[in-house]
């Protein structure tokens, strides 16, 4: 006679599989989900195609938004490295994961230690501080982690050896993570704003009296006084933007000036933007320029954001006034801003345009007067400067 089963829970009402002497019921038992992430989710052929179509896809993400060329080293010499990097990278880690760990996880963790490398490389003289922070934790992590391995085995008679792939691939997430934090922070800030890196100094709001030399000395000494060779590019960059608030202020401008770095090709040092009233300096002439010729680019291409202000002063005005004797120059630089010649022209016809001169003799005045100001707050008893201190335009004014 069969007897009426009162079941306690939900998974004891479903389907009964059988009835065994000793065990009682026996019920099914739940299969664990399989996840994407985990173990061996594609054939060994689709993780090979898997790999090379998003190594594919990263490279042309990366040369979009993150590639620069290495420091000192040629566009052709730095593709090659690039592509020597990923092409390794992906292949070590291919072979690390491919007997247990064929998912998409481990293929994104393959092409970030490439591309990881690279972007260290290439951003550590532009991102110091970001770079050695994460290099630094991560460092400390994986020493951290081995350690507890290792430890942990010989105090259980454990051999390391045969962990050894897991460890590898443990170490490979770990320092991919990192990587990941690096590419995120730097691809971030390259996709919504195509500077390098800006200067933390804000720009100068409409209070603008304050912004003077005599007033700004504890900054701009480091101009002269022998700490501008140990600053990194931002610190450099802070100054900078010291310099174009004192700009700002003595040219009367209406609104801030905005210090960036980018890079730029080699004939150029430095660019002003009006949409955005943005100066650009060269990477390049960032890191390895003097600070007078860092300075004298600021106030040129601050004079051009002074020089676009007068068109628009012209543009304004009413047709009976433009004839002004006044309105001179600034009718040249009106027809200049619409025809302009860069860099990568014709060289004579940039170099002649009226806007390019005035801002010239403009950025030479500024420097001779930074200098002067600088040195005799720094040495008020005129004490004799090294010459190789002096900028290029103060030396033809002593000698």
């Amino acid at each position: 006679m069969r007897k009426n089963l009162s079941f306690s829970t939900r998974e004891q009402a479903g389907v009964i599989l059988g009835y065994h002497p000793d065990q009682g019921y026996i019920y099914p038992v739940r299969k664990e989900r399989h996840s994407r992430f985990a173990g061996n989710r594609d054939g060994i052929a689709d993780y090979l195609v898997n790999n090379v179509f998003w190594m594919l896809i990263g490279m042309v993400w990366f040369r979009l938004f993150l590639f620069r060329s290495l420091e000192h080293q040629t566009l052709v010499l730095s593709k090659a490295v690039l592509w020597g990097l990923v092409l390794t990278g992906t292949g070590l880690g291919t072979l690390l994961n491919i007997r247990h760990h064929r998912n998409i996880i481990s293929v994104c963790f393959n092409l970030l230690i490439g591309y990881g490398i690279y972007t260290v490389l290439a951003y550590m003289p532009v991102r110091p501080e970001l770079i050695s922070t994460v290099l630094l934790y991560l460092t400390s992590a994986v020493s951290a982690f081995l350690t507890w391995q290792v430890v942990r085995r010989v105090m259980a008679g454990q051999s390391v050896l045969p962990e050894g792939r897991w460890m590898a691939m443990v170490m490979q997430r770990m320092i991919g993570f990192g990587f990941a934090v690096i590419i995120a922070v730097t691809g971030s800030a390259r996709a919504f704003n195509s500077a390098l890196i800006k200067a933390a100094v804000p720009p100068a709001g409409d209070n603008t009296e304050a912004q003077t030399i005599q007033n700004n000395m504890n900054t701009l000494t480091a101009l002269a006084d022998g700490r501008w060779e140990q600053y990194t590019a931002r610190e450099k960059l802070n100054v900078l933007q010291t310099v174009a608030n004192i700009e700002r202020n003595y040219l009367g401008l209406p609104h801030e000036l905005n210090v960036g770095a980018e890079d730029m090709s080699r004939d150029k040092a430095g660019t002003y933007h009006d949409k955005t009233h943005e100066i650009r300096i060269s990477m390049t002439s960032l890191l390895y320029d003097s600070p007078w010729e860092l300075i004298n680019t600021v106030c040129h291409e601050a004079c051009h954001a002074y020089q676009h202000r007068l068109v628009d002063l012209l543009l304004e005005s009413g047709q009976e006034s433009r004839g002004l004797i006044l309105f001179r120059d600034v009718r040249e630089y009106a027809q200049e801003f619409q025809n302009y010649t860069g860099t990568d022209g014709n060289f004579d016809s940039y170099y002649y345009q009226q806007c390019e001169s005035d801002a010239r003799n403009f950025a030479e005045e500024s420097e001779r007067e930074y200098f002067i100001r600088i040195k005799d707050y720094l040495y008020p008893d005129n004490e004799q400067v090294s010459p190789s201190a002096e900028p290029p335009a103060v030396r033809e004014i002593m000698t």
